[in-house]
């Protein structure tokens, strides 16, 4: 069969560049096309003709998302239209986010209107926790909870020859108008199994950048529970590594198939086996790779040993999810790590001259003004390398979702295109009035904008990022850069403000 796999456009219409692909989406469709099937990815995400935005210039692009969902007409539904009219799939499988709810559905309903017998599947975290939701649109058929390669196999197959569905673990389906939940499948145990995501079968592929491509996984799934965190519904609190050798082999592909030379990891939390880490570097090392790197950690798993190795090995930056300066707030989003461990972690990478990213959030039910505020002072006094800013957006499966259900503050008929983690609708928080939240949000959002767009800031990159071993990396990063921060100093040269 004929099977496009989609992520549906939500960034894109926001004018924002998308520098990853789908990797979920790619290794679905790697293991359809090894069982015989014809798969490929559209990744409606994709147009290097975008900038990057600046945090201000995000939320105050956000609204563009709701009206081009409204819109008959446009270039990227035009794109998406040509897409599957040229490719003229049997299934179409859809990832949905949830703020990319309303987004897939209208793909799913183009599709039904160009190929009524198409079978939509939708996939990702929103359908594996709202599968009732998904299934009572007209436009989808079927829906894949949790992780997608074989349950989507055996599901392709069933279509293929119209046996019965009951006994494919993992789907949800509907027939003559009830829903029907078929028993959980079991997490892939052994990883190796899984073929190494092939990047050609992304529509368009040529015009993917190596950096774009560079991104894969060593691990999936979490161990931690924080509070606001979806991911564990996919993945679930168990980590499964893939062999190291297994990782090896991947990258060395990148290298010479894609001319990948910088590696993003995407696991949730990649030094959650230190020992893990230690055999990578040494590999990495030993094979003479000539990468660069980078990886999403947490504070509590990171000390001067392991940064050693990871810098000697080409880790040139880490992400580092610190979210909240207010140590009661830490306690509701359940982080398990207190301020002192973020300060120990910030002085042992500013000793050791690597690049990180902070991660902070403001919004979650319970904040103060107060705590807010907490997280500003608190986030220049660790002086991270680079910050990210989100408002809190509830997701479903959640524990703050179950929470402020309780309290009354999500509406009952939820709009879920208007809320993400830069939303300006994003208000969450029983203890400020709306005014009072949005024109603190104002407030954050400069202030974050303002530390990135320093020149200071672009300077300390300079000195972190190990750019000698990559000069690639250098121009990339620089080209980011320039794209957001030249029109930024533009606005305050009008204004009157150095």
């Amino acid at each position: 069969m004929k099977i496009l796999l989609v992520e549906p456009p939500f960034e894109r219409f926001i004018g924002q560049r998308c520098e990853w692909y789908p990797i979920g989406l790619t290794s679905i469709a790697t293991v359809l096309n090894a069982k015989g099937h014809s798969a490929c990815v559209y990744n409606a995400e994709h147009d290097n003709r975008l900038p990057y935005l600046d945090i201000e210039s995000y939320v105050a692009n956000f609204h563009r998302y709701s009206r081009a969902l409204k819109e008959e007409k446009g270039s990227v539904w035009q794109e998406l239209r040509d897409v599957l009219i040229d490719y003229k799939p049997d299934v179409i499988g859809l990832t949905i986010k949830t703020v990319k709810m309303f987004s897939a559905l209208r793909v799913a309903k183009m599709a039904k209107e160009i190929y009524p017998k198409v079978k939509i599947v939708a996939g990702g975290p929103h359908p594996t926790v709202c599968p009732d939701e998904v299934l009572a649109s007209h436009f989808i058929d079927y829906v894949v909870q949790g992780e997608g390669e074989e349950t989507m196999v055996e599901l392709v197959e069933i279509l293929s020859n119209g046996t019965d569905l009951r006994g494919v673990t993992g789907v949800s389906y509907k027939k003559e108008g009830a829903f029907y939940h078929n028993n959980p499948r079991p997490l892939i145990s052994n990883l190796e199994t899984l073929p190494y995501p092939d990047r050609k079968l992304l529509v368009d592929y040529e015009s993917y950048t190596s950096n774009q491509l560079g991104w894969l996984m060593a691990s999936r799934g979490c161990p931690y529970d924080c509070a606001y965190c979806s991911s564990k519904t996919v993945w679930s609190r168990k980590v499964r590594y893939r062999p190291l050798e297994n990782v090896l082999e991947e990258v060395e592909k990148l290298r010479r198939e894609h001319g990948v030379t910088n590696l993003n990891f995407m696991d949730d939390s990649l030094t959650v086996n230190r020992q893990y880490v230690f055999n990578l570097c040494k590999a990495f090392l030993e094979k003479k790779l000539r990468i660069t790197w980078s990886c999403l950690t947490r504070p509590d798993l990171l000390d001067e040993e392991i940064i050693k190795k990871m810098k000697v090995a080409g880790c040139t930056k880490v992400d580092i999810g610190v979210e909240s300066g207010s140590q009661r707030i830490r306690k509701i989003i359940n982080k398990g790590i207190d301020l002192d461990q973020v300060r120990k972690m910030a002085i042992i990478l500013r000793r050791n001259n690597i690049f990180w990213a902070g991660f902070f959030m403001m919004g979650f039910p319970g904040e103060t003004r107060d705590d807010v505020l907490a997280t500003l002072k608190f986030m220049k006094e660790i002086k991270p390398n680079w910050v990210y800013f989100s408002i809190f957006t509830p997701y479903p499966g959640t524990a703050l979702y179950e929470r402020a259900k309780e309290l009354g503050i999500i509406p009952k008929e939820m709009d879920f295109s208007l809320y993400a983690h830069q939303s300006p609708d994003n208000c969450f928080s029983e203890k400020m009035s709306t005014d009072e939240f949005r024109e603190l949000t104002r407030i954050m959002l400069k202030e974050f904008n303002c530390y990135n767009a320093s020149f200071h800031a672009l300077f300390r990159r300079v000195l972190t990022k190990n750019y000698f071993r990559n000069p690639k990396l250098f121009f990339h990063d620089l080209r980011k850069w320039l794209t957001w921060i030249l029109p930024l100093n533009s606005k305050r040269i009008i204004s009157g403000k150095t």
